[in-house]
């Protein structure tokens, strides 16, 4: 599946839309605010299978709704100059790249909730993770004195389907990792 994506990343923060608009009943007046474990909340989601996450009440959703799955979405590319990049080119932040199918995430307004991901119906993302965030940049690149670089995570809003407290079918922004990169400050 093909998904079309419109980013303006000179004007700040990016909204990708990728989710089908649908409505969806109510499941049992059941509460369904997830329990973050500390290690994903960094980060703003966890991809890592969890013991409390509600898969009977997520594929009933799915199968209620009759979504089509947006598949996985590079967001790195949104951030990538165009053309193709030359091989002596030297990376001043080491990173990872991952592709992520998240369980939970916390969407824009700090709030945590359960992420719609199944077999059937997947919302990946294609990102890259800094692997030393607030480290100083490579060695290979000189700046001024008076000024400093450090390796800092960029984020991306994207919007995904997710369940509402009251099991209900939600869209709702979330910031996800993006890229990582070198940025250069005045001390």
């Amino acid at each position: 599946m093909v998904v079309a994506i419109r980013a303006d990343l000179a004007q700040g923060p990016t909204t990708c839309k990728v989710a089908v608009g649908l409505q969806l009943t109510s499941v049992n007046g059941q509460d369904f605010t997830p329990k973050v474990p500390s290690e994903c909340q960094a980060l703003g989601y966890c991809d890592r299978p969890l013991p409390d996450y509600p898969n009977e009440a997520v594929r009933k959703l799915v199968k209620e709704s009759a979504l089509v799955s947006p598949g996985v979405v590079d967001v790195t590319e949104l951030s990538r100059r165009q053309g193709v990049q030359d091989p002596s080119e030297v990376n001043l932040c080491d990173y990872e790249n991952r592709i992520i199918l998240p369980q939970v995430a916390q969407d824009t307004s700090g709030k945590w909730n359960y992420v719609v991901n199944t077999q059937e119906y997947k919302q990946g993302y294609r990102v890259q993770i800094c692997k030393n965030v607030n480290s100083q940049c490579s060695q290979v690149a000189n700046f001024y004195v008076g000024y400093k670089a450090s390796c800092q995570q960029r984020f991306i809003n994207v919007v995904m389907v997710a369940l509402a407290e009251n099991g209900q079918k939600a869209e709702k922004d979330f910031k996800i990792p993006s890229n990582c990169y070198c940025q250069v400050m005045q001390e």
